[in-house]
């Protein structure tokens, strides 16, 4: 009987954290200034947005940035595509998705106006 209780318990504690997890990645969403960056080390235009220095210039408006390798994190169910293929770059800003190369004024008129404002 003392198994049987430790396994429930178990499977209480595996849920209550799964739960933690996910709210907290669902908060991430509903926050409108949430900028995430999805990248993939080869790729010339993610290396063209690295080198044009946007993500700092974003970071020195207080922006806080994610900066995410495709090939060091699972992002299977973050941004693939309903063809089932990754693209990158990718920007998460909020919970909108952007696809392809964008220069910095592209990326800072695409944040909502309270974010630019921090």
């Amino acid at each position: 009987m003392n198994k049987k209780y430790l396994i429930i318990g178990g499977i209480i504690l595996i849920l209550a954290l799964g739960g933690y997890f996910l709210a907290k990645n669902i908060n991430k969403a509903k926050n409108p200034c949430y900028f995430a960056f999805y990248y993939l080390e080869g790729c010339t235009h993610c290396q063209q947005v690295k080198d044009e220095k946007s993500l700092d210039k974003l970071k020195e408006l207080g922006i806080d940035v994610q900066e995410i390798d495709v090939n060091k994190d699972p992002v299977k169910d973050k941004i693939q595509q309903s063809d089932g293929n990754i693209y990158t770059p990718t920007f998460v800003i909020g919970d909108k998705m952007y696809i392809g190369y964008k220069s910095y004024d592209e990326l800072l008129s695409l944040l909502p106006a309270q974010c630019k404002n921090k």
